[in-house]
């Protein structure tokens, strides 16, 4: 029988993906929910950076990574340590990449490692939310920050084949990601907090500023003065970065050459008076947000929409920006013929299963589920932590009770989610109904910013009834759906200032406990559920981790799904 093979993905949203042709299933681990640390990547620190002891713990965590990796594929998914091969692909920084290889094929028993050094980072995105797609014939699209030939891609597949494929230049994730940085943004973002990290903590707070963005842009909306960068940025700008100019650089200026982004930073630089104050912050990120849909919008009109009716009007959005529920909803809207899906895991956490299927092709195997079924890393402690913190059997109702009231609770069911929104098997859950509910889990749970919603939780057979739709591919979070007006004032918490909520829908088999809970609501069968964990952290995926929360925190209880029943713990 044929051998499992591991594809690794090293950079910021480091993951693996193992193709088990013997099981016919596909496994994939996000390693920051392995490392405990958000958007982790697998590249040593720079001596520069940090110091021989730095280095030296980097490679003893880097070890326990590892052991981790092979205990849950073997205790979860019945994979040994025994693989055909190591699939990886080559990276800017190869040498650092390369340290961290070795370390993997060192412990990994494998018969061969192939690195693919001409794949380019977009292809793997289409592939990747492709394969995780309902459709055989589809158009990708995928944009983000960076890559290796551009910062977006176009992608026709059919039956697994690629038919064409263009890199592009769509600015949206760099303008995002570096907007509120270097604007100096601290009525609403600290940013001073990045200019005191290095490496990977660095690049991952900043990374970070993209989603808190996209929050805060719903509290403005664009002016006259708006509209004329716009138009600005659009004319002139924009047309010049699509250009096959070298390294991706726009028109010089002062002997210096800018990326899109910073060519709008500095329009804002002469725009505003600084420091900038809340009024300003709001209003540049509601403007951000509104050209980065004008860009998509003027993509999706050059170039899919004349091309579209030849894939059944299938399209896959991948990427980082993918995450950008306002967009996604919005191309939804704007083209209501088209069938749109967005994978739970469109940024770099997915990339190793691009990797698996431009290696395999079409022979690759195995369905791809949002979940990924790895359960506790520290699974073995429950028995003795319910016996050591008094904890108790209650019922839903009794569930429902203590949310009624007003209560919070952490929630872990099963195996965790992929990617990075919680889907009831690592949830903090609470009533959607209570006034001041958003600002207490923000400020006194979550330790967020004031400004970003919290996502709703409903039922399949109840959505329509609270939500406009469309009502297509809800079960991860990707849109953003208008809350119906006569139930705004009664959802408070999860209905956002522009009323909208980033909804789940959730169906039976994913989470039967809450599905049984929200069942015995009273109207509206609605929660607030925000994933289970605190600022700078990944969903958390131990008890320690959970437990440390509920204690220093004011969280109410941890609730646990073990051995089919429901345990309550308290502080």
């Amino acid at each position: 029988m044929k051998k499992p093979s591991i594809a690794i993905y090293f950079g910021h949203d480091a993951a693996i993906a193992v193709s088990d042709p013997q099981n016919h299933q596909i496994v994939q681990i996000e390693i920051d929910k392995v490392a405990g640390f958000k958007h982790y990547q697998l590249r040593p620190p720079s001596p520069q950076d940090q110091s021989p002891e730095e280095i030296e713990r980097y490679y003893a965590e880097l070890d326990h990574i590892i052991t981790n990796i092979l205990h849950v594929l073997k205790r979860d998914f019945g994979i040994n340590n025994d693989f055909e091969l190591i699939l990886t692909k080559n990276y800017y920084y190869r040498a650092p990449y390369a340290r961290t290889l070795k370390s993997f094929t060192q412990r990994l028993k494998h018969e061969k490692v192939v690195t693919l050094d001409r794949v380019q980072h977009h292809r793997l995105h289409c592939k990747s939310a492709y394969l995780q797609s309902p459709f055989d014939k589809a158009i990708i699209f995928s944009f983000d920050g960076g890559g290796d030939e551009g910062t977006s891609a176009r992608m026709g597949m059919v039956n697994q084949t690629p038919r064409f494929e263009h890199h592009t230049r769509i600015p949206v994730g760099r303008i995002f990601s570096n907007v509120c940085h270097q604007l100096r943004f601290s009525h609403t973002i600290d940013v001073s907090l990045v200019d005191k990290m290095v490496g990977a903590a660095r690049s991952s707070f900043r990374m970070d500023h993209s989603g808190k963005m996209m929050g805060l842009a719903s509290y403005g909306s664009p002016n006259a003065e708006s509209f004329e960068t716009f138009t600005w940025f659009i004319d002139k700008i924009f047309p010049y970065s699509q250009q096959n100019h070298t390294d991706f650089w726009d028109p010089p200026q002062n002997g210096k050459f800018y990326w899109p982004a910073d060519q709008l930073i500095l329009h804002y630089k002469k725009r505003f008076d600084f420091p900038l104050t809340l009024k300003d912050e709001i209003l540049i990120a509601a403007e951000i947000q509104t050209l980065s849909e004008i860009i998509v919008k003027k993509e999706f009109e050059t170039h899919i929409l004349p091309i579209a009716e030849k894939y059944d009007n299938n399209i896959v959005l991948s990427g980082g920006c993918a995450m950008n529920v306002v967009i996604n909803q919005k191309i939804r809207e704007w083209f209501p013929h088209l069938n749109v899906y967005v994978p739970p895991n469109p940024g770099d956490s997915g990339l190793p299963l691009g990797i698996l299927s431009e290696y395999f092709r079409e022979s690759l195997l195995g369905s791809v589920s949002h979940l990924s079924d790895v359960r506790l890393l520290d699974l073995e402690t429950v028995p003795s932590i319910l016996k050591e913190r008094g904890a108790t059997v209650i019922t839903t109702e009794d569930l429902l009770t203590s949310l009624n009231s007003g209560e919070i609770v952490g929630f872990i069911d099963g195996g965790i989610e992929i990617g990075p929104r919680s889907l009831c098997r690592r949830s903090i859950l609470a009533s959607a109904k209570y006034d001041g509910m958003k600002d207490k889990i923000n400020a006194k749970v979550k330790n967020r910013e004031w400004f970003r919603p919290f996502a709703p939780v409903t039922r399949d057979v109840d959505v329509k009834k609270y939500f406009h739709g469309p009502y297509t591919n809800l079960q991860t979070m990707s849109y953003c759906l208008d809350t119906r007006s006569e139930w705004r004032d009664t959802l408070v918490a999860i209905n956002h200032v522009d009323n909208t909520a980033r909804v789940q829908v959730l169906e039976p088999s994913e989470s039967p406990f809450i599905y049984d809970l929200i069942s015995k609501m009273e109207e509206p069968k609605v929660l607030l559920n925000t994933s289970f964990n605190v600022g700078g952290k990944p969903i958390l995926n131990t008890m320690k981790d959970a437990l440390w929360v509920l204690d220093n925190r004011d969280l109410d209880h941890v609730i646990i799904v073990h051995e089919n029943q429901l345990w309550k713990i308290t502080k």
